[in-house]
């Protein structure tokens, strides 16, 4: 590609990046020629330099890198502040980052739902309810599962116990028991957590 005596790419040549010189949608980042000021700080660790942008893109390229914006504040530079990055890595690191963060907040804030069966119920109503419940776990929330008996029911325990087992096996290897199936008045109840990897134990 040729450059002008100054080392830098003429228009019609550094045009031709347009087309890969993008925003990021989620990093909302100018990179590149999508970068509007003229000239810009680098920054490196401690150090930083003014360039022209030309120069500061052509030796991100030298590189194999991008120039990145990272910050724009006249009052302390009248030009963008940028580093030079391997992009694609930068934007991996950031979102991973952004999912740790997001997996911390929803942990600090999971509420506990609960879903309530009976020994009646019909197949089509536990699975809708079943599926709330798996719905539930994938915003965060920890679930109770509930088989409740009337007083003329109370004969029928070990009925209501397998039918929560049953249930429980609706989510096995993305729910973990947090909290055994036990009796609690009239009701049979247990309460389960999502999980990415080990499956669930199973319930005797």
């Amino acid at each position: 590609m040729n450059s002008n005596s100054n080392g830098r790419f003429d228009d019609q040549r550094s045009s031709s990046y347009s087309k890969r010189d993008k925003r990021d949608d989620k990093l909302n980042l100018p990179m590149d020629y999508a970068i509007k000021s003229g000239k810009v700080r680098v920054v490196d660790g401690d150090q930083t330099r003014i360039m022209s942008k030309d120069d500061a893109i052509a030796e991100a390229k030298s590189q194999g890198k991008n120039l990145v914006q990272i910050a724009f504040n006249p009052s302390v530079f009248p030009g963008s502040i940028c580093k030079i990055l391997d992009y694609a890595k930068f934007k991996y690191d950031q979102k991973k980052k952004q999912k740790e963060q997001n997996k911390k907040i929803r942990a600090n804030r999971a509420d506990l739902k609960e879903l309530s069966f009976t020994i009646r119920i019909d197949e089509g109503d536990k699975q809708t309810k079943i599926k709330h419940a798996k719905e539930f776990l994938e915003e965060g929330d920890n679930v109770k599962l509930s088989i409740f008996m009337t007083k003329r029911e109370m004969a029928k325990l070990d009925f209501a116990k397998n039918l929560l087992v049953e249930i429980l096996k609706e989510f096995e290897g993305i729910a973990r028991i947090d909290k055994a199936p036990s009796l609690d008045g009239r009701n049979w109840s247990c309460i389960i957590s999502k999980i990415k990897s080990s499956p669930l134990p199973e319930v005797n």
